[in-house]
């Protein structure tokens, strides 16, 4: 008899539909959102790219819709613009599938965490969405500017961002990531997108032909969740080197022969670290950087495995710009923005706990006074597949 009551309780439980389940032809997929400050009355305009499926079939016939409908809703919280999607959409919007959350500058200075808090607290929201603010216009600005071969935007500033490891002169948190620097000593960042215009094929009635798009550009740097400033590309690139965010990129220097041609050095490998040191009282930082590269490209005709002195300067060169770039971070973050996004204050509390007990409340204002040694190695492993140059003279 208990036999058969389990069974059936069991049937009861597997053989029942889910009770909040939402057919996929009730709801609207949104992909990326954007979120703005009304000027006049202070409310949260959320901007929510919805994808139309029906726009995205390939049976042809008919004039091209566009693959996405674009959702201007607001209120006095996020939340209220959200549910305010309902009077105006025939679907319910389902948030689950954001790849994007753009950002207005004007509300990132104003304070991140009061927005943020809603996208905690929702199980209906990704926290793995890319953390983007727009510099100098507005998040909706961003979702409808589309410029490359994807149609749906969500796609297109998706790709490009995960494509960021090429340059390594872009920052790109996701939300979690951002939160997740919140709660720790230091202090978060986020990535940075504006409108840029690029040149398109010109007609027989205009020659000089634009059209505008987005780009990544740099890092913003924020002193807890209040935007401070912004980083610029090589800036990013310094910040990288330091946190050992760059995978890939190339260094340019000038050929040790012919000082007008140049020397493409690939970045294959990047290891660092950040070693703090108290003395007499006083706080101070070792940056160590090690760096593998090849030679993508040499438009010199010198044979530098026949000259080791010049092959000497090849590494050298390289080591003196990653210096520069990581000192022009340090100066921009201590005595500009004074944030603390280097982790200096988690590497000091890692070797020294009691003593970062003491300070840790008032490191905003010892961190701009802290003094800090940079140190990097770079070693040139290959020469491609090359070992020496192409040149018209066999002998050579």
């Amino acid at each position: 008899m208990k036999r058969i009551l389990v069974a059936v309780i069991l049937c009861t439980l597997l053989l029942t539909g889910c009770w909040d389940r939402r057919e996929l032809n009730d709801i609207g997929i949104v992909v990326a959102m954007g979120l703005d400050k009304d000027d006049l009355t202070g409310n949260i305009i959320v901007t929510s790219q919805v994808v139309r499926p029906g726009a995205l079939k390939k049976d042809g016939g008919g004039e091209p819709s566009s693959p996405v409908e674009v959702l201007t809703t607001q209120g006095n919280t996020v939340a209220e613009a959200v549910k305010n999607i309902s009077k105006q959409f025939d679907r319910i919007a389902f948030f689950a599938h954001v790849k994007v959350l753009v950002i207005s500058e004007q509300l990132a200075k104003e304070g991140l965490l009061p927005i943020l808090d809603y996208f905690m607290r929702n199980s209906n929201m990704r926290t793995l969405a890319w953390l983007i603010i727009a510099k100098d216009v507005k998040a909706k600005e961003i979702l409808i500017t589309n410029y490359g071969i994807e149609n749906v935007q969500a796609n297109y500033l998706n790709n490009m961002i995960k494509n960021k490891g090429e340059n390594s002169e872009v920052s790109t948190p996701d939300i979690l990531t951002y939160l997740k620097a919140i709660t720790s000593e230091g202090n978060p960042i986020g990535g940075v997108m504006e409108i840029a215009e690029y040149p398109t094929m010109p007609t027989k009635e205009k020659k000089d032909v634009t059209t505008q798009g987005v780009k990544l550009s740099g890092t913003a740097v924020f002193k807890k969740d209040k935007l401070v400033g912004y980083l610029n590309n090589t800036e990013t690139r310094g910040l990288n080197w330091v946190t050992g965010k760059v995978k890939t990129t190339i260094i340019n220097i000038p050929s040790p022969n012919e000082k007008e041609k140049l020397i493409s050095i690939n970045i294959t490998k990047v290891s660092s670290r950040i070693t703090p040191e108290m003395i007499n009282g006083k706080i101070s930082f070792t940056i160590e950087i090690k760096v593998d590269g090849d030679i993508a490209e040499q438009q010199d005709t010198s044979n530098y495995l026949k000259n080791l002195e010049s092959f000497e300067t090849l590494e050298k060169e390289p080591k003196d710009i990653i210096e520069r770039e990581i000192q022009a971070t340090l100066n921009k973050i201590q005595t500009e923005l004074g944030s603390d996004i280097l982790g200096f204050s988690s590497a000091y509390n890692k070797k020294y706990p009691q003593e970062w007990k003491s300070i840790k409340d008032d490191w905003n204002n010892i961190f701009p006074t802290v003094s800090s040694e940079v140190k990097v190695d770079v070693k040139l492993r290959r020469l491609g597949l090359m070992l020496k140059p192409i040149t018209s003279d066999a002998t050579k």
